[in-house]
C-alpha cells in the first residue's frame, strides 16, 4: 500500500493473530497503571558547567583561522566543526568557549556530562537557561534532531552559542548548500598556524627536552633551546611541520634515538612525521616502546572514564594476563600517563574529577588497528575482564566506590566498555562476538543494551553491511544459538531443554535494541530498509522479552521516521493490542517535531474510525478498528500541549473527539481507554474541564467517573507531596510527606482548591465528581495520614515531657487498620430528617444534598472515617452551601 493511499479501518472483527502474550491488556489493566506511562521517560541529559581557564591564550596554541570563526559565531550562534584528522577540535572549542565568555562574562560555559543513550539534547537546550555556551564535541545529526533551522531558532532567542564538533563527513548531515554555508567549517589540512607560532612551539618542544637532545646533538645546549638543529635555524625547521602536534611528535622521535643523530637521519625523521599513509595517531602508537604501547592500549580502550575510575579498572586488567608481560604495569601512577598527553586528555568535570578523552578524530580504532598485529593476545585478554565489570555495574552489592559508587560513575563505565567493544568489533567481528553475546544473555535490559549499542556503533562508520549480517546471524544461524547455549548451561550449571528458547529469547531481544539505536543513524522519514524488515520480521514474536524490549525499541524507531512508517504501524504494527502504548508514545514524540504531518495523519485514522463504532459485547479482543483508535488515545496522552496558539492539535480539538466516540462508542474497553485520555486533558487546564466535563457526563451517568477520580487523587499526591510551610514529615509508601500537628491546620493543595470551587459550581456533575475527589484523596493517603499523625503528636509530646531532641523525626509505616465500611441503607426516619432538613432550603442545595447522597448510595466503598475528613474540608470553605453541606451529610451518617 502507498503512502497516499487511504487506509480503510473497518469494524471487521477482531484481528486473526491469537498471540499469546503476557503483557496487560488495555481492556483489563488497573485504573492507576496510565499513570506509569507519564513517569517512564528518558533520563534527563546532565550538562556541567566548566571552568576553560586552562584553555586561554597562554596556555592554548591559537589557530589563525580562531577571529575568523569568532566573527561567524556572532552572526549565526552554531559553528560545526568537522574534518580535522589531526586537529584537537575539542579542546579547540573549549578554547572558542574561553574567548566569548571573556568578551562577555554574564555567559556560562556548559558540556554534557555523558549522552549513553545518544539523546537528542534540542529540547533540554530549547527547556535550558539563557545566555550558555554550549561545548558539544563528537556529535551525530540525529543529538540534533536533524534540524539545524529549529535550534538556530531557538540560539537566537536564548542568546546561546552552540559550538559542535563532529568527526563524520558533512555528507552524514545531509545540510542544505545554505546551511552548509552558514553553520559548518572544515579544518584545513594546510596552513592552519601561522609562521611564527609554529617556530615559538618548536623553540618550546626543544627548551623542554634540552637535557635529552644534548646527548645526541654535538651542538651547544643554546642552539637547541633556540630551535637550531645541525645548521638548520627554527625558520626552516618549522616550515616542515602544519601543526604543533606535528613538532611534538617530531622532537619525540628525537628524543628516542640512541646514537647521535646526523642530518641525514634528521631528514628520515622529518620525512617520517610527515608520512600521510598513516594517521599522526598510528605513527605515534608504534614509536612507542613495549610498555608505553600497553599504557595507551589501555587507556584508549577504557577512554571515557573518570582518571581514579581507569586506574581502578586498568588494575584489573594488569592482574590477569598483562602483568607477566610487563611487571611495571603494577604500580602505575599519574606519572606513566605523562607521554599520552599530546593524544589523550585530562578534562576537568569538577574539583574532584577529571575524564580521560581522546584529543583526534577516530582515534581508538587507529590505536586498536595499530596494535592488532603484535598486541592481540592482550586484546583478547582483556574482553573477559571488561565484561565482567560491565556486569558489576548493574550490581547492587558492587562495592568498589571509584568504580561504581554513583550512577554516572557506573554510566562511564558502560559507555566507555560498549564504545570499545564497538571499535573492536570493526577491527574483527569474531573477537566481539562471544562478549557481546554474554552480555546478551544476562536477560538484564542494562547489560543489553550496552551489547546493542556496540553494535548500533558501526552504522556510525558506515559498517551498515557488518551489522545487519551479524543480526541476521544472531535471530537465525544455529552457530550462535548453539554458542549461547553451552554459555548458558555452563553458567546456570545445569542442562536445560528450556535453555535454546531462551537463548533465542535473549538474542532477539537484544537485536530489536540495537535496531532501535541504529535507526537513529538515518535522517528523517529515510530509515534504513534493513530495519523495516527485520522489525516487520520480529513485531510477531509471541516471547514476553523480546516483546517488551520491542515495547520499548518502538517510540525511538517511530519518532523520525513517522511518515514513512504509516504503512507498517496501520498494517503490522497497530494489530498487537500490547503494542498500542508504544506506537502513541513514538507518536507523541514525533508530533513534538512534525506536528503538522502527525495533526493529519491522527486526524484521518480517527475520522476512518468514526464511520463505525464497536458494540457492547462478550468479546474480549479489540477490533482492529479499536486498536487503531486506542492507538490515537494513547498519543493524545502523551503530547504535551502548551494551551497556546503552539498547539496544533489543541485541547479543544481533543475535547471534541472523545466527546464524539463517547456518544458513539459501546465497547466497555474502549471507553476506558477514552476516558484516560480524558482524565490526562483535564489536568493541564482545570478552567476548560469546568466547561467540557459536564457534556461527558450528567447525573444519571457516571459510569467512568472513578477513572478520572483515579487521575485526580494522582496529582492529589504530587501535590500533598510538594507542600510547603511544615515543620515535621512522615514516611509513607517509602516517600517523605510534609505533616501538620493539626489536620485541619495543612494547607490546601492546588487540586483540592479546585474541588472546593467545583462544590460552588452551579453544575451537579461537577459537584459529585468533586466528592468522589475528596472520598478518593481520603481513601488513598488521608486516613493513613490521619494514623502517622497521631504517632506524631505522640513523638513530640513525649520530646516534650523527655526533653530531648528525636534523632529520626520519620515516623515508621505502620500497618493500615481495618476501617470498618459505611453501609447507607435509607430508611424511613432518614427520609424524615432529610425533608426537615432540607424544608426551607432553596432549591438547588435540596437539589445538591439529594445528588451528593445518591452518589454515596451508589459508590458505597468509603468508610465513616473517609466522609468525616473530606466533611473537615468542606467546613474549611469560603462557601455557605458546602459548609451547610458537611453538617447536614455529617448528622447524616453519624
Amino acid at each position: 500500500m502507498n503512502q497516499t493511499e487511504t487506509v480503510n479501518i473497518s469494524n471487521a472483527g477482531t484481528v486473526a493473530e491469537n498471540i499469546d502474550i503476557q503483557a496487560q491488556q488495555v481492556a483489563g489493566r488497573d485504573l492507576y497503571y496510565f499513570e506509569m506511562l507519564e513517569l517512564a521517560s528518558n533520563a534527563k541529559l546532565k550538562f556541567i558547567e566548566i571552568n576553560v581557564s586552562s584553555y586561554s591564550e597562554e596556555n592554548y596554541i591559537t589557530p589563525n583561522f580562531t577571529d575568523n570563526l569568532l566573527q561567524k559565531m556572532a552572526e549565526t550562534r552554531i559553528l560545526i566543526l568537522a574534518g580535522g584528522q589531526g586537529f584537537d577540535k575539542g579542546s579547540f572549542i573549549r578554547h572558542l568557549g574561553y574567548k566569548v565568555q571573556s568578551n562577555a562574562t554574564s555567559f556560562t560555559l556548559k558540556e554534557i556530562q555523558s549522552n549513553s543513550e545518544n539523546q537528542s539534547i534540542y529540547r533540554d537546550i530549547l527547556q535550558g537557561d539563557d545566555k550558555v555556551v554550549y561545548m558539544l564535541d563528537q556529535l551525530h545529526p540525529q543529538h540534533l534532531d536533524y534540524d539545524l533551522e529549529k535550534l538556530s531558532r531557538v540560539a537566537q532567542q536564548k542568546k546561546l552559542y552552540l559550538l559542535i564538533t563532529t568527526d563524520l563527513s558533512l555528507k552524514t548531515w545531509d545540510l542544505s548548500e545554505n546551511e552548509s554555508i552558514e553553520y559548518t567549517f572544515t579544518i584545513p589540512t594546510k596552513n592552519l598556524y601561522t609562521q611564527e607560532t609554529l617556530v615559538n612551539c618548536l623553540q618550546d618542544n626543544l627548551k623542554k627536552k634540552k637535557d635529552v637532545l644534548k646527548s645526541i646533538f654535538p651542538i651547544k645546549i643554546e642552539n637547541i633551546i633556540n630551535g637550531e638543529l645541525l645548521g638548520k635555524s627554527p625558520n626552516q625547521l618549522a616550515r616542515n611541520f602544519e601543526t604543533p602536534e606535528n613538532i611534538s611528535f617530531f622532537v619525540s622521535l628525537l628524543c628516542r634515538e640512541k646514537d647521535e643523530v646526523t642530518v641525514e637521519r634528521l631528514g628520515e625523521i622529518i620525512v617520517e612525521v610527515n608520512n600521510s599513509s598513516q594517521s599522526l595517531v598510528t605513527k605515534w602508537f608504534r614509536s612507542l616502546d613495549h610498555k608505553q604501547k600497553l599504557v595507551a592500549l589501555g587507556v584508549s580502550l577504557l577512554e571515557g572514564m573518570y582518571d581514579d575510575q581507569f586506574f581502578s579498572v586498568m588494575q584489573e586488567v594488569v592482574d590477569g594476563f598483562w602483568k607477566h608481560s610487563n611487571p611495571a604495569l603494577l604500580a602505575l601512577d599519574y606519572i606513566d600517563l605523562e607521554f599520552l598527553f599530546d593524544y589523550f586528555k585530562l578534562e576537568e568535570i569538577d574539583i574532584e574529577k577529571q575524564i580521560l578523552k581522546n584529543r583526534f578524530p577516530n582515534q581508538r580504532t587507529d590505536i586498536i588497528k595499530a596494535a592488532w598485529a603484535t598486541h592481540r593476545r592482550h586484546i583478547l585478554s582483556i574482553l573477559p575482564v571488561l565484561v565482567k565489570i560491565v556486569n558489576q555495574s548493574v550490581n547492587d552489592k558492587a562495592s568498589n566506590w571509584e568504580k561504581y559508587g554513583t550512577r554516572q560513575r557506573q554510566m562511564n563505565i558502560r559507555s566507555a566498555i560498549s564504545a570499545s567493544l564497538g571499535d573492536l568489533g570493526l577491527v574483527s567481528v569474531p573477537v566481539v562476538e562471544n562478549a557481546l553475546i554474554e552480555l546478551a544473555s544476562q536477560n538484564n535490559s542494562t547489560l543489553q543494551r550496552v551489547a546493542a549499542k556496540s553494535l548500533a556503533r558501526w552504522r556510525e562508520f558506515d559498517q551498515d553491511q557488518q551489522l545487519f549480517v551479524t543480526i541476521d546471524n544472531w535471530l537465525k544461524d544455529a552457530r550462535i544459538k548453539n554458542l549461547l547455549d553451552d554459555y548458558l548451561a555452563k553458567r546456570n550449571g545445569q542442562s536445560d531443554i528450556r535453555i535454546g528458547s531462551r537463548a533465542s529469547s535473549y538474542l532477539k531481544a537484544t537485536a530489536v535494541l540495537c535496531l532501535s539505536y541504529s535507526s537513529n543513524y538515518d535522517s528523517p522519514n529515510h530509515l534504513n530498509l534493513e530495519i523495516i524488515r527485520l522489525i516487520k520480521e520480529i513485531a510477531s514474536e509471541r516471547d514476553e522479552l523480546v516483546r517488551t524490549r520491542i515495547q520499548e525499541a518502538l517510540p525511538r524507531i517511530i519518532h523520525h521516521h513517522v511518515l514513512q512508517l504509516k504503512d507498517l504501524i496501520v498494517e503490522d504494527l497497530m494489530k498487537f493490542d500490547d503494542l498500542a502504548k508504544s506506537i502513541g508514545e513514538g507518536l507523541a514524540k514525533a508530533y513534538a517535531d512534525y506536528p503538522r504531518d502527525l495533526k493529519s495523519t491522527l486526524y484521518q485514522w480517527l475520522e476512518n474510525c468514526a464511520e463505525t463504532s464497536s458494540q457492547s459485547n462478550q468479546r474480549k479482543k479489540f477490533t482492529y478498528r479499536d486498536k487503531v483508535l486506542v492507538t490515537v488515545f494513547e498519543t493524545f496522552q502523551r503530547i504535551e500541549f502548551t494551551n497556546t496558539d503552539q498547539d496544533i492539535i489543541t485541547i479543544d480539538e481533543v475535547y471534541s473527539w472523545l466527546l464524539k466516540f463517547d456518544d458513539q462508542e459501546k465497547r466497555k474497553s474502549v471507553r476506558e481507554n477514552l476516558y484516560l485520555t480524558l482524565g490526562k486533558i483535564v489536568s493541564l487546564d482545570w478552567s476548560k474541564a469546568e466547561e467540557k466535563l459536564p457534556k461527558f457526563f450528567t447525573p444519571k451517568k457516571l459510569t467512568e467517573v472513578e477513572i478520572i477520580v483515579k487521575k485526580f487523587s494522582l496529582i492529589f499526591l504530587d501535590q500533598r507531596q510538594n507542600l510547603e510551610g511544615a515543620e515535621y514529615e512522615f514516611k509513607w509508601q517509602e516517600e517523605l510527606y510534609p505533616a501538620w500537628l493539626s489536620f485541619n491546620e495543612r494547607p490546601f493543595t492546588q487540586i483540592e482548591k479546585i474541588m472546593l470551587n467545583w462544590m460552588v459550581s452551579g453544575d451537579i456533575v461537577l459537584k459529585q465528581i468533586s466528592t468522589l475527589s475528596f472520598l478518593d484523596f481520603a481513601k488513598v493517603f488521608e486516613t493513613d495520614e490521619l494514623q502517622k499523625i497521631e504517632l506524631l503528636k505522640e513523638r513530640v509530646e513525649e520530646r516534650r515531657l523527655m526533653q530531648q531532641m528525636i534523632k529520626d523525626r520519620n515516623v515508621e509505616s505502620v500497618q493500615n487498620k481495618r476501617v470498618e465500611q459505611y453501609e447507607p441503607a435509607i430508611s424511613l426516619w432518614t427520609r424524615i430528617h432529610i425533608f426537615f432538613l432540607l424544608l426551607f432550603e432553596p432549591k438547588s442545595n435540596k437539589i445538591t444534598l439529594r445528588a451528593i447522597l445518591k452518589l454515596l448510595y451508589k459508590y458505597p466503598n468509603f468508610s465513616k472515617k473517609h466522609l468525616h475528613i473530606v466533611f473537615s474540608k468542606w467546613v474549611r470553605s469560603s462557601d455557605k452551601t458546602t459548609k451547610k453541606l458537611a453538617k447536614w451529610l455529617s448528622r447524616l451518617i453519624s
